[in-house]
């Protein structure tokens, strides 16, 4: 899909499905040597990993302010936090996903919408669109079953 397709295509899902209240972001990846990797991949992978959340999210927020209520869903992975060397520009991608969720989260500050980057986790996912996860916004949400060496 061009970039001239996607607002339009995306416009069309919002009328089929005009009462959104949950919108989540996950996409691809694959390895590469840093030295070749072209330009044109770290904006392929920005684009897609990164950029698709960013219009979901935007897309769905008229709606979800209408509301007073909604659940926006970035999936990131550890990649975020422990860049893996034969990936670094989804690494890249992962780490921005958190950047952009922890700001919208903040700028949905006490509405009823939140925000969050569940890490590989279904169960979690389902907690965090639910309205059971009302106080649960901004966090970088993990379960990535001891992968990531880490406390915080």
């Amino acid at each position: 899909m061009t970039e001239t397709e996607r607002p339009h295509h995306f416009s069309d899902w919002s009328r089929t499905v005009p009462n959104v209240r949950g919108a989540m972001s996950d996409v691809a990846f694959e390895s590469k040597q840093f030295e070749n990797i072209p330009d044109e991949d770290w904006r392929r992978f920005f684009d897609v990993n990164v950029l698709s959340g960013v219009r979901l999210a935007r897309l769905v927020l008229p709606a979800m302010r209408q509301a007073n209520w909604g659940r926006i869903i970035f999936i990131s992975s550890e990649s975020a936090v422990q860049i893996p060397a034969e990936m670094i520009h989804y690494g890249m991608t992962k780490t921005a996903q958190l950047a952009v969720s922890r700001g919208l989260a903040e700028s949905m500050a006490g509405t009823g919408i939140t925000v969050n980057t569940p890490q590989e986790a279904a169960s979690l996912v389902a907690y965090v669109a639910s309205p059971l996860a009302s106080a649960t916004t901004g966090a970088a949400l993990r379960v990535d079953g001891g992968v990531v060496k880490s406390a915080f």
